[in-house]
């Protein structure tokens, strides 16, 4: 809340590129008269590190709080019947979904300014959103002073906790599963720094479009976590994200390379056939959360959950920074994208290739998940025990946080963003031997 109210109320600056005044702000910026160079701010992106850093905080504060509700999930979670263990799960997600269109709707009306790239002539200022955000938080303290009902225990040592915890760490079938879900988010993740370029300048699509299609996307990713949860909790998880991520890979692929062949441009065919995304990747995402809850012993839930979840989360960073290396050599920067030239044209194409063979190599390392409950609970049976296994995952698991966040601190900063590694393109100041500063 305290950083929340600090982002409401410190200037945010002027924009990149100021819409209201200059209508070169879709042109690549070599090409901009010099007379309309002042309404460029070409600092912009240095202006943004409070705001990030504040950001982080507040990542971590909700973080802390996911973690202390993933355990009370858990607990609930495991005292469902095996036959229907998962629906508890899939209802908190699914209003989780359905309250994040509150978000949605903000931007769809508050933020579709000119210099939103918007078609409304009028938009809220960019601490708005801060501001809004500030009444959730505290109706969220409200209701757990007042609402939530926690009976009183005995606190466990921390010995005694560690103690129960490394046992769990230990298990076959806990580094197993960490594994499989750090590699193959990592693969899964691979994306390309060209998709928000294409998506404003080819496909011209406005902050009030994509802010509805992310209403109908949630309602149908929503709809798709019922299903799931309704009909499908004992299907095979593998062959489930098999089907997840190649129906994924098929629809996405066909409305991106439409677009950049200059087949199709319409920014409601961009957004409105790629919804059908959803379906694939809400049933990708509830089977992976399954898993997590046949893991967790009595006493060490949110330990287990947590770790299993973040190891997850660390992929996303660590995907991020290897697609941002390997974009780093191609033509696909929002200045490129602009002039759409056929070099251009190939170069996004060709990232894309890559980001979708990488979705499939991420389904090479589905033999490490067990395909249903039953077998979880019989690897963690008979899977056996290793120390030397749960030592690596501690020292994996440190090394990660500290190198994702590094790497994302790095692009923060004017004097290291441009290193490969934090996603720029490599080129640093021959006299200085540093990124250059504008």
């Amino acid at each position: 809340m305290i950083c929340l109210s600090v982002m409401a109320f410190s200037p945010f600056g002027e924009p990149f590129c100021n819409r209201e005044k200059t209508k070169f702000c879709s042109t690549p910026l070599e090409k901009v008269p010099k007379s309309e160079l002042q309404y460029f701010n070409l600092t912009a992106p240095d202006n943004g590190t409070l705001f990030i850093l504040l950001s982080m905080f507040i990542a971590f504060g909700y973080v802390l709080a996911a973690s202390a509700s993933d355990a009370m999930v858990v607990e609930y979670a495991q005292r469902e019947p095996v036959a229907i263990r998962g629906r508890i799960q899939t209802a908190i997600y699914t209003v989780r979904e359905l309250t994040g269109i509150l978000a949605y709707l903000v931007t769809a009306f508050g933020l579709n300014g000119p210099n939103y790239a918007g078609s409304f002539s009028f938009a809220l200022s960019p601490n708005a959103p801060y501001g809004i955000c500030l009444v959730p938080c505290v109706l969220v303290v409200l209701s757990t002073v007042f609402l939530l009902v926690e009976k009183k225990t005995e606190p466990s040592s921390f010995i005694l906790w560690w103690g129960t915890f490394w046992e769990s760490l230990q298990s076959r079938v806990t580094w197993q599963i960490c594994l499989f879900r750090f590699v193959s988010n990592v693969f899964h993740g691979v994306r390309t720094t060209a998709g928000l370029p294409v998506s404003t300048y080819w496909a011209g699509v406005e902050p009030l479009n994509d802010s509805l299609s992310s209403i109908i996307g949630s309602l149908m990713f929503a709809g798709i976590l019922v299903v799931v949860g309704k009909w499908g909790l004992n299907w095979n998880w593998r062959w489930t994200i098999t089907a997840g991520t190649l129906g994924m890979i098929i629809i996405d692929g066909f409305v991106v390379y439409m677009t950049i062949w200059d087949v199709v441009r319409n920014q409601w065919f961009f957004t409105g056939i790629a919804l059908a995304d959803n379906i694939p990747h809400g049933i990708r995402f509830i089977v992976s959360t399954y898993v997590a809850v046949e893991i967790a012993d009595k006493g060490n839930e949110g330990a287990i959950y947590g770790l299993v979840s973040t190891v997850n989360n660390l992929a996303g960073p660590f995907a991020s920074i290897f697609y941002k290396y390997i974009n780093s050599y191609f033509k696909v920067s929002q200045n490129d994208v602009k002039s759409d030239t056929l070099e251009v044209r190939w170069a996004v194409a060709y990232v894309y290739m890559i980001s979708y063979g990488f979705k499939v190599a991420s389904l090479f390392w589905l033999f490490l998940l067990p395909p249903q409950k039953a077998e979880v609970q019989a690897l963690k049976a008979r899977g056996g025990k290793s120390k030397v296994a749960g030592a690596l995952l501690i020292v994996i698991f440190l090394f990660c946080v500290s190198f994702a966040v590094s790497s994302n601190i790095m692009t923060i900063f004017p004097s290291t963003k441009c290193y490969r590694i934090a996603g720029g393109n490599g080129v640093l100041d021959p006299k200085t031997g540093k990124c250059p500063v504008k």
